[in-house]
């Protein structure tokens, strides 16, 4: 699995460049309802709407998604979610999906732990500052903060479970 991870960072970079070329110089069509979706992405079924509640910590409502849309954009052969991740770490993702033949396919991940964007030029700016990272990016840059992080809710886990006791 490790061998297919790192495989993915070293070959994901070169074809990062293109998607994100292509994403700056598209124009899109602004999407702020999940509804207006593509059915074949269902997201609608799983993302909360921008004026919707949702779980924005690690705090879960069951009946509550943990990902709310910020805004989305379709053009004719791309389409991107721009949305909030809640959970112990929240984070903002841009997923850029290529739409071919009716079917659609996700060609980019990206995350930012930087300020919310609100329209599609400030997105497109933060994408060529590379204040959005590509997920093997992200991955390759806080892969050890992941597990000093699993490491210490372990040992805050165990010590919770001794006061108890």
């Amino acid at each position: 699995m490790y061998l297919l991870l790192l495989i993915n960072i070293l070959f994901a970079s070169s074809n990062d460049s293109i998607i994100l070329k292509e994403f700056v110089n598209t124009n899109f069509e602004s999407v702020y309802s999940t509804k207006q979706f593509p059915i074949s992405i269902g997201a609608d079924k799983i993302m909360a709407n921008p004026d919707e509640n949702y779980n924005a910590t690690d705090v879960v409502d069951t009946r509550l998604s943990s990902q709310r849309l910020i805004f989305a954009g379709k053009s004719d052969s791309l389409f991107f979610v721009y949305y909030e991740q809640g959970g112990i770490g929240y984070s903002r993702k841009l997923i850029l999906i290529r739409h071919h033949s009716d079917k659609y396919i996700t060609v980019w991940v990206g995350w930012t732990l930087f300020n919310r964007k609100n329209n599609i030029k400030d997105l497109k700016a933060a994408v060529i500052k590379s204040t959005i990272m590509s997920e093997s990016e992200f991955i390759k840059n806080h892969a050890k903060r992941k597990v000093d992080i699993v490491e210490e809710a372990i040992r805050d886990y165990h010590k919770f479970r001794v006061i108890q006791k």
